[in-house]
Formats: structure tokens, C-alpha cells, sequence
């Protein structure tokens, strides 16, 4: 397939993988943006179609991978819990030129939020 007809194919699936975007994100905004990134790397991968199958299938495809890949990330991500709070600056020690520092206890208090995966990055036990 010659570049200017995949393209086109994949400009003209643009409404259906609109469709199956909202049937997966149940939002209007991450729709959007689920079709966006999938025809970006539909576009850039064009040498890895194989002619034999389905434009449309290997859109969806793409598309479905894209949404799990960002599902996945998503879930790893974990909030700081709901009462945490930032230490006031009057309780933070000044460092050199006006820079704040926190002092062992805060920043220990701080890592405790992190779950132990999350304390990995930082050499923690």
C-alpha cells in the first residue's frame, strides 16, 4: 500500500475509532486523545502493516494497546492519601540564601507515605 492510500484509510476510520475511544475511556476529552495518539503511532509505524490484514483491526489494535499500556501506568500511580499535608514554612528550617530544607523527621515522615516499590527508587529498604 502506497503511503497517500494508508493515509487515507486511516483518515477515513477516524469516526469509527472515535466510536470504539469512547466505548473504551467512557470520557469525551481521553477519547479525543486516545484517537490522537493512535493515529500518530498508526502513522509513524506504517512500515510495520502488513498488507494481508485489516487496516481497520490493526488500528484497533493499536488502539486497545494504547488504552491498556495507559490503564496499566495509571494504576501503578498511587495518590498521597487524603490528610496529608504539606509542612508549614514556619516549621521548615531556612537554609543557605532564603533555599528551604526539611529537616530527617519531615523527610522521613514524608518517604513512610511511600509504598515499598515506590521507596525502591530512592534506595530506600
Amino acid at each position: 500500500m502506497i503511503q497517500e492510500d494508508f493515509e487515507q484509510h486511516v483518515v477515513k476510520l477516524q469516526n469509527a475509532l472515535l466510536g470504539f475511544a469512547k466505548s473504551l475511556t467512557h470520557n469525551e476529552d481521553e477519547a479525543k486523545d486516545l484517537l490522537q495518539e493512535t493515529s500518530l503511532k498508526a502513522l509513524s509505524n506504517k512500515a510495520m502493516y502488513d498488507d494481508s490484514g485489516s487496516i481497520k483491526s490493526w488500528l484497533y489494535t493499536i488502539m486497545r494497546n494504547l488504552f491498556l499500556n495507559c490503564r496499566r501506568h495509571s494504576s501503578r500511580q498511587e495518590a498521597l492519601p487524603i490528610d496529608f499535608e504539606i509542612p508549614d514554612t514556619d516549621d521548615v528550617q531556612s537554609g543557605i540564601e532564603g533555599e528551604d530544607s526539611f529537616s530527617t523527621t519531615d523527610v522521613q515522615r514524608i518517604m513512610d507515605l511511600l509504598s515499598i516499590d515506590n521507596r525502591i527508587l530512592f534506595g530506600l529498604p
